[in-house]
């Protein structure tokens, strides 16, 4: 605009708005707090000497060579039907991160005794936690926050990187007896909660999710998993296990050595495929065949 154009009334107007305007964001100019707004390039520099945080292996290759390895600040969700494979393949999973730091499984279903039965022949026996047995210090400490403590407990006493949490539709269920109406809902906000600790503490979560009724050895996709929309939208990695069938002499259906774990979500590189694995001494073994990528 023109002011000299314009008249001594509408130039009396446009420089109080200038002035309002300047009042109201002329602080911002001088703001340098850690919160600030960066430039890509800025943010580049910061980046770059910040330590680098080493890939993690899971000593899978099927998994490793398709996901590239996990990263500090993922969050990855297990899911397959009941009884086919969940918490055996957190297990495998981390008996191969062993050598970066101790992982923590915190169960809400497995006893105690249960827990060191799992791990007990494969040599690993990480820090165990089963809230449903122990009595809470601080009782005051809502499900995450004490869970996030146990985290951080982990990590001071153990170099944790890994945590698995078995599993999400608990911690959903106590979180919406106090906090939502809707169990959906509770799992949306369980899942960003997860996502920030992970963020927060730069450390890989694997959380095992339910899936719905499905029939016995059936190949699973996304879904299949319980308030699939929330936890899709929420995750960085899902992989989704399965065992195979076959009918006996007696034409009942039991499984077999073989069982399939599909990556049905890759956000940080987009790959995605099958693996095909074996099921031998209670853990999971890759079978020599690679995933199909898509």
């Amino acid at each position: 605009m023109n002011f000299a154009e314009m008249s001594d009334a509408d130039l009396a107007k446009e420089l109080e708005l200038i002035n309002l305007r300047n009042e109201k964001y002329g602080p911002f100019k001088e703001y340098w707090g850690k919160d600030r707004v960066l430039t890509i390039q800025h943010l580049q520099n910061i980046l770059e000497k910040r330590p680098k945080n080493s890939k993690l292996s899971c000593k899978i290759p099927a998994l490793d060579n398709t996901l590239d390895g996990f990263e500090a600040g993922e969050l990855v969700v297990i899911s397959g039907p009941t009884g086919e494979g969940k918490t055996t393949l957190a297990q495998s999973l981390s008996v191969g991160f062993s050598d970066k730091g101790t992982p923590l499984f915190l169960s809400y279903e497995v006893t105690l005794s249960g827990l060191v039965e799992r791990f007990k022949n494969s040599g690993n026996l990480p820090p165990l936690v089963v809230p449903l047995s122990m009595e809470k210090e601080d009782t005051n400490l809502s499900e995450l926050q004490w869970l996030e403590e146990r985290i951080m407990e982990a990590i001071a006493k153990f170099k944790t990187k890994v945590v698995f949490i078995d599993h999400l539709h608990y911690l959903a269920r106590m979180k919406n007896l106090s906090e939502e109406k809707n169990i959906s809902f509770a799992i949306g906000a369980v899942m960003r909660d997860l996502k920030r600790i992970a963020l927060e503490h730069e450390i890989t979560i694997f959380v095992i999710a339910h899936t719905k009724k499905s029939e016995m050895g059936a190949e699973m996709t996304l879904y299949d998993i319980r308030d699939s929309s929330f936890i899709a939208q929420e995750a960085d990695i899902i992989l989704l296990i399965w065992r195979e069938v076959e009918e006996n002499m007696d034409d009942m259906k039991e499984y077999t050595e073989n069982a399939y774990i599909r990556i049905a979500k890759n956000r940080r590189l987009g790959k995605t495929g099958v693996a095909k694995m074996l099921f031998s001494n209670g853990v999971f073994l890759e079978k020599q065949e690679r995933p199909v990528v898509v």
